[in-house]
């Protein structure tokens, strides 16, 4: 796969809106893991919608996002795990991306 290079991500509408789409899962998904799941007809269609994957290179910074959801028959599992350049960060890399206030 090939990876997308952008100068600035607040020019770019469809990085931004999956960008903006990643927090606003965040937001409703972080401390999901004592909620209970969906009935099991709705469970793969549940867990795709807040799954995503992303790869792109900002300013020579290279960005590899993961966001998994999991659903049960008890419980919802969520992660979000955000590299940048190899490292490990946290939610506020893609804030700053976004420039949102934290």
């Amino acid at each position: 796969m090939k990876i997308k290079e952008y100068k600035n991500v607040l020019r770019t509408k469809k990085l931004k809106a999956q960008l903006q789409k990643i927090l606003k899962i965040h937001k409703d998904m972080r401390y999901c893991y004592f909620w209970t799941s969906p009935r099991s007809s709705e469970r793969a269609c549940y867990d795709k919608a807040r799954s995503n994957e992303l790869q792109f290179i900002v300013n020579g910074d290279k960005y590899e996002i993961d966001q998994w959801t999991s659903s049960r028959s008890k419980y919802i599992k969520y992660r979000l795990e955000v590299y940048v350049n190899g490292d490990k960060k946290n939610v506020s890399a893609i804030k700053k991306l976004l420039k949102v206030k934290q």
